[in-house]
């Protein structure tokens, strides 16, 4: 699947949203014309290495690294990946209790990475 770097939102035959992919995925009216897409956000990420024991790649990007399964992409390669709200877990427990692969402290860095509502 590919994201596209531009969108634009039709209703009645008129432009309802337009701009940047990023941007629009994280409008709330988008989402309700969408159909209520999942509500999520998209982030600009790089391929930095993988882990081949346990079949996962790492992507760093503004707020740290995720693990996702692995992805047959040179090291280096930038991709924007989108990261649904219902995937994300809150917690107010220490990490170490989590069986929560990817782990991100809550400042004001991540809450802007995810744009959260």
């Amino acid at each position: 699947m590919r994201l596209a770097d531009y969108l634009v939102i039709v209703e009645n035959g008129g432009v309802a949203v337009a701009g940047i992919a990023d941007d629009v995925m994280n409008q709330r009216q988008a989402i309700s014309l969408l159909g209520g897409l999942d509500a999520g956000t998209i982030l600009s990420a790089q391929v930095s290495d993988d882990d081949p024991g346990y079949g996962l790649s790492c992507l760093r990007f503004s707020c740290g690294t995720l693990l996702v399964p692995h992805l047959d992409l040179p090291p280096a390669t930038r991709l924007r990946i989108r990261i649904a709200a219902k995937d994300v877990s809150l917690a107010l427990v220490a990490s170490e209790k989590l069986s929560v692969l990817n782990v991100f402290s809550p400042t004001s860095a991540t809450r802007h990475a995810f744009r959260l509502m």
